[in-house]
């Protein structure tokens, strides 16, 4: 199907079966994603998993090798176009990771350069930086130099310029990873408001879960040049569809059973002889063996257990900082519990205690 920038049911962005090659190497392996208009999207993995080279492409700045892109209902790649759509006729703004501004530029002329280059009348340029440096808080700046600017206001100077022509798409690359934690936490509110206000759609790399999760609408996890899982933040976070996924987020441990019952809702698994029961929304067959995905500061020890619990043995405790990282062996598998240092008494290497299980955890295979 054709889709036209006035079909009401098209996706802010389209893509279908992308791949890219550098020579021999498969960078991108088949990405389908459909961005739905106003989304704030985070690609989200490790380095060299593909998501930059992903934006890249979206932005024009590299050509896929295969498959299609579509944005805002125009078809900018197809492998049987004789030339791509060029990055600047995608109507797109972008932060790079490094804000790329103009050094001999003052504030004002970096922000207004996008709109110089399309030729616009003075008085709209002066409109627009205006309306641009009191949404973002730039005013006081505008006559200064990126190189009498801290990184924060560099990074807002880089965020007014992306802005400056009214994109409806607007693209950042780790824009936040250069910044010392407070000033990160601060304009990562920002970028939020400033997205929530326009109504644009964003996409963002990270490799910064955290940093997903308190932005995102929707998050698409790489791996390997392939997207592994596409959902809400909740839904990567408590309901991980792989093993990778679920250690990407934060499951620090994986215990092992077999499925030796299967009930409305409940899975049994036997763990080398001791029997818990999950609740559990897949569909998984009896004797088919899956991974319990624990949080090391979800699970404690004890010695008085109920409910879901296996034995266990204490190996080393390490005190880090605050908090006790205390290595177990339970149904003979390496695991962690992550404790606060003051809970009293810490246990020690050698004792037998339980692992408390939640009722409630990923299962995967």
């Amino acid at each position: 199907m054709l889709l036209t920038s006035d079909t009401p049911t098209a996706p802010s962005i389209w893509i279908s079966a992308l791949r890219k090659f550098y020579g021999d190497t498969e960078i991108l392996k088949g990405i389908d994603l459909k961005v739905p208009v106003g989304t704030y999207l985070c690609l989200l993995g490790p380095s060299g998993c593909g998501k930059t080279t992903l934006l890249r492409c979206i932005a024009g700045l590299e050509h896929p090798s295969r498959g299609r892109l579509d944005l805002q209902g125009r078809t900018m790649f197809h492998e049987t176009m004789p030339v791509p759509v060029p990055a600047e006729k995608r109507g797109l703004g972008m932060v790079f990771q490094h804000y790329a501004l103009w050094p001999h530029l003052k504030v004002f002329d970096n922000i207004a350069f996008p709109m110089r280059q399309k030729r616009a009348s003075s008085g709209e340029i002066e409109t627009r930086v205006s309306d641009l440096a009191d949404l973002i808080g730039l005013r006081p700046l505008l006559d200064r130099f990126p190189g009498q600017l801290s990184g924060g206001q560099q990074q807002r100077v880089a965020l007014a310029r992306a802005l400056c022509i009214e994109p409806s798409i607007l693209l950042l690359d780790e824009p936040l990873s250069n910044l010392d934690s407070g000033l990160r936490n601060q304009l990562r509110r920002e970028l939020r408001n400033i997205h929530d206000r326009l109504g644009m759609t964003s996409v963002m790399v990270t490799h910064d879960q955290d940093e997903a999760m308190a932005l995102a609408d929707m998050i698409a996890v790489l791996h390997e040049g392939a997207v592994v899982q596409y959902g809400s933040p909740a839904e990567v976070l408590f309901e991980p569809a792989t093993r990778y996924v679920a250690s990407f987020v934060g499951y620090d441990n994986m215990l092992e059973g077999i499925v030796t019952d299967l009930a409305a809702g409940r899975t049994t698994l036997d763990l080398d002889g001791t029997r818990v029961t999950m609740q559990s929304s897949g569909r998984f067959a009896i004797g088919e063996r899956l991974a319990i995905a624990l949080k090391s500061r979800d699970v404690s020890l004890t010695s008085a257990p109920r409910g879901n619990h296996i034995a266990t043995t204490v190996g080393r405790v390490t005190r880090l900082g605050s908090s006790l990282e205390i290595e177990i062996r339970a149904a003979d598998q390496p695991l962690l519990v992550t404790q606060s240092a003051d809970a009293a008494p810490a246990p020690k290497a050698g004792e037998h205690l339980f692992l408390q299980l939640p009722d409630t955890a990923p299962l995967l295979r």
